[in-house]
């Protein structure tokens, strides 16, 4: 569901040569904003084009986002498994394969979406997901990258 949001009011000022102003006017920008969900997919979209991601990666990296607090272990079980293949329509056999993409370490990335912590247990990476203030998000930061992910 979206609905229109005001952004700012910019003022617009026309002055003469003479300096007396001639016409002011005010234009409102507005933008749609749409539901958290066509959010997350948009923003895992755009991570998706500059890291390379399949589809695949991009429907569960959104899954995650919508479902999980930031500062959750999600541990990825059968029952998991079924419910993300459920929503997002990714095979079963293939979430695996999605979550080591999401979660590796290669030339070309520097830091993964998703922190693999133990065994079938992930976080989502502080430094791209976030939710609360700078001041907690560099708690979590600092956390994640000392105890259970050095290279995040």
């Amino acid at each position: 569901m979206s609905y229109l949001k005001t952004g700012f009011t910019e003022k617009e000022t026309v002055i003469d040569e003479d300096g007396v102003i001639q016409r002011e006017s005010f234009i409102k920008h507005t933008y749609i904003a749409n539901s958290k969900e066509d959010f997350f997919i948009v923003y895992a979209t755009l991570l998706g084009v500059f890291r390379k991601l399949g589809v695949a990666e991009i429907r569960i990296y959104s899954y995650l986002l919508e479902k999980y607090p930031f500062d959750t272990i999600i541990v990825i079980n059968d029952y998991l498994r079924k419910d993300i293949s459920k929503a997002t329509g990714v095979a079963t056999g293939t979430i695996n394969n999605c979550l080591k993409t999401l979660s590796s370490f290669d030339d070309d990335i520097e830091h993964p979406l998703i922190a693999k912590i133990a065994r079938g247990a992930y976080k989502l990476n502080p430094r791209y997901a976030f939710k609360g203030s700078t001041n907690n998000r560099n708690k979590s930061l600092k956390a994640i990258i000392e105890l259970e992910c050095p290279k995040c």
